[in-house]
């Protein structure tokens, strides 16, 4: 018996010892969670001076289709030669037409870091099936339908650009009468 007390005891030593050597068990580590991902943005890129853009505005309900293409200036700092064009456009039933498409030579829009912003007039220059209706609700005239329209995007590459366009139907026999269709999105490549 006195044998396997000293067995016993030389186990808790040993123990004893092999504890004293390397401290209490550390704790298991705390789960942490992993670090929020912000997603990278597009930066922008500076145009190539004299490309020619043509894409699409996702035009939705308002229109059949809808195309926009514009040129940048020689010198990379203005928008030149923007032409809009919809197809079977309709404005709360209002103002239908079916093709419209104005043309800005030089519609005054600079380029600034990749990005441009501007004003556009009411869509209504050369017209095919134009139709009048106001209804019971006839409609304001807009102080200024010349600056009625905006445009707005950036060039994500030198021959990609992107952006947002707020479009307005009228026309010079609507005596300044214009209906908003909405703003959309539009893209573009260029060569």
């Amino acid at each position: 018996m006195k044998k396997i007390a000293l067995a016993a005891l030389s186990v808790f030593a040993l123990l004893a010892v092999i504890i004293s050597a390397y401290g209490t068990p550390a704790p298991p580590p705390t789960p942490t969670s992993p670090p929020a991902v912000t997603p990278t943005p597009v930066p922008e890129a500076a145009p190539a001076p004299g490309a020619s853009f043509s894409g699409a505005i996702d035009m939705g309900d308002k229109a059949s289709s809808g195309t926009l293409s514009f040129r940048v200036s020689e010198t990379g700092a203005a928008i030149t030669d923007l032409r809009i064009s919809l197809q079977s456009a309709n404005c709360n039933n209002m103002i239908t037409m079916g093709s419209v498409m104005d043309y800005l030579s030089n519609p005054g829009i600079t380029i600034t870091d990749g990005t441009f912003e501007g004003s556009l007039p009411a869509m209504g220059g050369m017209v095919t099936d134009y139709r009048f209706n106001p209804g019971d609700s006839f409609p304001t005239p807009v102080p200024d339908p010349d600056t009625v329209g905006k445009i707005a995007g950036r060039f994500t590459t030198p021959t990609t650009a992107s952006g947002t366009i707020a479009v307005f139907l009228g026309a010079a026999m609507s005596g300044g009468i214009v209906c908003e269709l909405g703003t959309f999105d539009w893209s573009a490549t260029g060569n």
